[in-house]
């Protein structure tokens, strides 16, 4: 299921974001721990019009149950949380977050 959910994220962000990340065979980007793959795909999910694949049921799932008492807290803490993706600090990527997380 991980290799899946890996051809998936590849699939997914090459396309669709192709030109935010400088996609280097020899410097790929490194997905550490679970917590930054479910971040980079819930940005995919969450940046793709119309409905979204089964695949994104649990990145998604993490990003709408972070809540918090303010509205303000909510959104700071969901950016937060995308911002562990590690592209996040492309330009072109932190646009989207920020469009996201409106």
């Amino acid at each position: 299921m991980k290799t899946l959910s890996s051809l998936f994220l590849t699939a997914a962000l090459i396309p669709s974001l192709g030109s935010a990340f400088s996609i280097d065979s020899l410097n790929p980007v490194k997905i550490k721990n679970d917590e930054e793959r479910l971040a980079c795909e819930a940005i995919m999910c969450l940046s793709s019009p119309g409905s979204s694949p089964a695949q994104c049921e649990p990145s998604v799932r993490k990003y709408y149950s972070i809540k918090f008492k303010y509205g303000h807290d909510t959104l700071t803490a969901r950016r937060n949380f995308l911002k562990k993706c590690p592209v996040s600090d492309n330009k072109d990527v932190a646009g989207m977050i920020n469009s996201i997380v409106r």
